[in-house]
Parts: C-alpha cells; structure tokens; sequence
C-alpha cells in the first residue's frame, strides 16, 4: 500500500488531468482501487475542483509541535524531499510549493537548495505546466508527462555553469580539508582547502567554457523556437565570449607586464632623467647595427615598433659598462630597452624582440643579397641588428 502522501500526490495529479469522461471513468471505477483510507481519492477531487495541494494532515509539519518532534518530523520530511528530488525528472510546481512551504517552517533552507541545485524552474511549452525540470546534459530538459524535450535559456544555463564551478570548487576543498585535518595544525588543512578549492574550480570553469557554447548551438537549432528565443540565447552568449575574451586579455596583458621595463627618462615618471646614469643592477637590452646595413635614422625607426609591443626604450650610449641615455648623435647610437629587474627578464625580453626587429629591415631593403651563409649568430637572426643583454 502506497504511502498516504504518495496515494494523495497520485490522485492530485490524476485530478488536475483528466478530462470530464476520465472524471465520470474515475468516479465509476474508483471504487476497485485499493484505497481503504482514501487518500488517493481525496487527492483526486482536490486536483479536480482546482483546489490547493493538500496533503493528509499527519504528513504537514506545524509550527506548534515541540522542538523534538520537529526534529523527528524535519528528517522524515527531508528523506521524503531529497527522494523525489532524486527519482524525478519534473516537479510540477504545487508539489514544490508544498515542501518549500514545509522545510522552511523547519528552518531547513539548506535542503531546499541542495535538493533543487540540478533543477530549473520553466514553463512546458507544450503542454504549459509550470515546475522544477532536471538539468541533463547541456541544458536539456525533460517533461515526461506530455513528452516534451528541449532546452533551457542560455541566460539560466550559464547561471547554472557558474553555480558548478562555485559548488564543485567547495566541495572539493572541504573534503581536501578533512583529508588533511590534524589536530597539531590546523593552518595546513586551511591551505590545502584552498588549493583544492582553486584546481576544481578552475577545472570546472574550464569545462564550463566549452560546455555553454556547445549548449548554445544544439539550443539555437531545436525546433519550435520564436525568434525572440534565438535572439535571447544569441545575446547572452555574445556577452559571455565577451567576457571570457576580456578576461583572456587581462591574463595575456598581466603576463606581458611581468617582462615589462619600467620607465626611464621624463616620460616614463622615473626619478632617473636622460642626464643619469641607470642604477646599479639594472639590466638592459643592448639594439645596434653595423656601419655597412645601418640607414639614417634608422634608431626612430626602431623605436615605434617596440613601443607597440609594450616596450620602454630610449636611446644612449655606453661609458664605462654604464648605460647614459643621450639623443641619437650618429648611425653608432645605442637603442636601450630596460631596464629590466633580473637577466632571466631580460633574456626573455630579448626573445621576443627578435619578432619585432627583423621585419622592421626586411620592410628597409631586401635582406636576401645583405647577409650569407657565413654570417652567423645574432647578426643575422635579427637581419643586421645586433643585440646583448647588459648588466
């Protein structure tokens, strides 16, 4: 014998249904079916008239009842929620409504939440029932009572992505947390918390990444569809590759920095000015070219690449292994990039200016009859110019 929640539920949910000949078929026949208490057929006349969700009165939980029998009641009422939570892939919204109603006369709020954390509120489109709809993979939504499946908004699909990553990122560092927990060091419990806090949730954010475009294009094509609704979910994706996008710039602007001289002379709102010399311990990276390829002025033309690409530079010369910015005098004039804070910087600079340099002399004149096989080194990788890193 079924339950006499479940019996009223069933009944309910038959009541709101049928049609006037399965009323006259249920009024007829109902009186074959095992229903000794009448559960179900209180359920059934409820749903019928459109009456609210109402439940036997042994199963609502009062708010005058002691605070031990709530306990009891909060934990039957729990294991009844997280079933239908776990065995149901729609909801219909009075039957939420109920147990919402109910945990929060508990006080049990956290159960609300944990048992919907897979659910989406949606309207069927087909049958126009309102309720809680399992997530399944990428967004897809079932209705089983009128066979109904699609997909959920975008809007909400990325909601819910961000959700997972907060959700699996917490999970995982609590459980870290317990794993290290000793009772002589609490501090490294904390810190593995947080370690597996950050490596699941960047992991998850970085699935959750191919995840919501995937979702956008099986929902975009699924039939039935406005225009509206293919505008909408269109929209919130263009504002999450926007996102992301911006996000991929910080990151790869972040990185850039890290290599990136800090300034020198007046411009640069260093105390150095182009009179002094550079500090001890500085590094540079040292840009000339010889007397046969070098063209006039060829420093100018030098420098506005590198400033494209993030670099300070200035020109100068070398006195006593000492850096001296100055104006370009002569073809002989350093260009000066830095200073950088160590050598591995530095090194690291002088690679990337590789790529920036030599275009600049095959767009000059062609390098092809300049250099041959026998030029080697630096010379000829950067087509004429020649480079150092200098301490």
């Amino acid at each position: 014998m079924p339950k006499p929640f479940d019996a009223y539920r069933e009944g309910y949910e038959r009541g709101r249904k049928d049609t006037l000949g399965g009323r006259l078929a249920e009024a007829t026949m109902g009186m074959l079916r095992d229903d000794p208490v009448g559960h179900f057929a209180a359920g059934y006349n409820d749903g019928a008239a459109g009456k609210k969700f109402n439940p036997p009165a042994e199963q609502v939980t009062k708010a005058a009842v002691s605070k031990k029998a709530v306990k009891s009641t909060a934990t039957d009422l729990e294991k009844a929620w997280y079933g239908l939570c776990n065995s149901s892939k729609f909801i219909p919204k009075h039957i939420v409504d109920y147990y919402v109603s109910a945990l929060n006369a508990e006080g049990n709020h956290v159960a609300v939440a944990v048992g919907l954390h897979d659910f989406t509120f949606h309207i069927c489109p087909k049958c126009k029932e309102e309720g809680q709809f399992r997530i399944h993979f990428l967004g897809r939504l079932e209705h089983p009572d009128c066979q109904w499946s699609g997909y959920m908004g975008t809007g909400s699909y990325i909601g819910f992505q961000l959700m997972q990553i907060l959700h699996s990122g917490m999970r995982a560092g609590s459980q870290m947390k317990e794993d290290a927990k000793r009772p002589d060091d609490k501090g490294s419990s904390w810190i593995n918390a947080v370690f597996g806090f950050l490596f699941v949730g960047i992991f998850r954010a970085a699935l959750a990444v191919m995840l919501i475009p995937l979702h956008t294009i099986v929902a975009v094509f699924q039939p039935g569809q406005t225009g509206t609704d293919i505008a909408k979910r269109i929209a919130a994706m263009v504002v999450f590759l926007a996102v992301v996008a911006f996000g991929v710039y910080k990151i790869q602007t972040a990185d850039r920095q890290r290599f990136q001289p800090t300034p020198v002379g007046p411009s640069g709102g260093s105390s150095q000015n182009m009179s002094t010399p550079a500090a001890y311990g500085s590094y540079y990276v040292i840009v000339e070219r010889c007397h046969a390829c070098a063209w006039d002025n060829w420093q100018a033309d030098t420098l506005a690449p590198l400033a494209n690409a993030g670099f300070r530079a200035l020109t100068g010369s070398l006195r006593n292994g000492t850096v001296v910015p100055e104006p370009v005098t002569s073809w002989a004039t350093y260009i000066l990039v830095g200073p950088f804070t160590d050598a591995g910087s530095a090194q690291t600079a002088l690679q990337r200016i590789e790529s920036i340099l030599k275009p600049v002399a095959l767009a000059k004149y062609d390098q092809s009859n300049l250099f041959h096989d026998e030029i080697s080194g630096q010379q000829a990788a950067y087509a004429g110019y020649m480079t150092r890193v200098l301490q």
